[in-house]
């Protein structure tokens, strides 16, 4: 890797870093993070104390390697981290590597709301908080900390016909409301499930097309949530949205097909008028 090309790197970097969308920043800081675990694992195993030699390849050239990388083509990065691994790395340090550098697949249409949503529960004190989730599948929310966690599954547990005894801090209901034949008795059953001053987060479509799993009912405005949510006696409701017409394009395929997002090829810009995903939190008031 000669010096211009170094330099070209480090100048893309510093681009990236300073665009004005604030999605792209966000999107190289993500990677600058991604890479600095890796170095981590990697300086870790190069330490005195290790009996390991590497072969001569430095950290610091890894380095160059992967910011050069992510300055000029971003969707690589995660591929070249685990090539390097490979490389310099003894097999049971490649899965700890691996960890860090593949990012879980995820649906384009969903990436922003999965990070509010993200945001949204980090921002509680789960350990404090008793969580039940409506057909959770992916241990997504599972792995957090509370001080318990519920799920529910369909047929098992019909959402529609009546409330489960107990009362939960949280309820999460992601990707659920469409699929049910009366989603406003579903969040009637969810509210009374719900303590005093206990949240209801749901994610719902809305520009997404007919997929039956195994039915495919309603979709749902910004506006059309959260008018359902205060009917169902919500005090506080905070509903938002995401689409934009390239994601939007890229999911008309046949089937139950969904485009997975890739860093620097995909844009996570916004277009009020092409909400893709509606998502909600909702408060149920003090007694």
């Amino acid at each position: 890797m000669d010096a211009d090309e170094t330099r070209h790197g480090r100048a893309r970097e510093a681009e990236l870093i300073s665009d004005p969308d604030e999605l792209a920043q966000q999107e190289a800081r993500n990677g600058l993070r991604q890479f600095d675990a890796v170095t981590e694992i990697v300086e870790d195993h190069l330490s005195p104390e290790r009996p390991f030699r590497f072969r001569a390849v430095s950290v610091r050239q890894c380095g160059c390697a992967v910011a050069n990388t992510l300055a000029r083509e971003p969707r690589r990065l995660w591929t070249v981290i685990q090539k390097l691994a490979k490389r310099v790395l003894p097999e049971a340090v490649v899965s700890l590597v691996r960890q860090h550098a593949s990012p879980a697949r995820v649906h384009w249409c969903r990436v922003v709301m999965n990070r509010e949503c993200d945001a949204f529960v980090s921002s509680l004190d789960t350990a404090k908080l008793r969580c039940l989730e409506i057909s959770g599948d992916d241990g997504r929310w599972k792995d957090r900390e509370w001080t318990s966690y519920d799920t529910t599954q369909y047929p098992q547990y019909d959402i529609c016909a009546e409330p489960l005894d107990g009362q939960w801090d949280v309820v999460i209901a992601e990707q659920v409301l469409e699929h049910v034949p009366n989603p406003q008795r579903a969040t009637d059953n969810m509210f009374t499930m719900l303590r005093p001053g206990g949240v209801l987060m749901v994610t719902t479509p809305f520009l997404i097309k007919f997929h039956p799993v195994p039915y495919d009912f309603s979709r749902w405005t910004p506006d059309g949530m959260r008018e359902m949510l205060k009917r169902s006696g919500f005090s506080s409701v905070t509903v938002d949205s995401w689409g934009n017409r390239e994601c939007l394009l890229a999911d008309l395929t046949e089937g139950n097909v969904w485009t997975y997002y890739k860093p620097g090829r995909h844009s996570l810009r916004n277009d009020p008028q092409l909400p893709i995903v509606v998502w909600a939190f909702a408060h149920k008031a003090l007694m």
